[in-house]
């Protein structure tokens, strides 16, 4: 159980996802609902080029 600042409360997983600019889901992960998104963004990006937009 992990507390946010807005004092919200997270259990299980979250799904990180990366589509191709044709619509393509092309790599995922999941990771710990208390995990940040900026943790895990060297694994979804490991071995990318070009351009990355991200949404959170």
């Amino acid at each position: 159980m992990v507390r946010a600042a807005k004092a919200e409360t997270y259990y299980g997983f979250k799904g990180h996802l990366v589509i191709s600019s044709q619509g393509i889901a092309t790599t995922f992960t999941l990771a710990s609902a208390h995990v940040d998104e900026r943790d895990v963004l060297p694994e979804l990006a490991q071995g990318f080029t070009g351009l990355l937009i991200a949404d959170t």
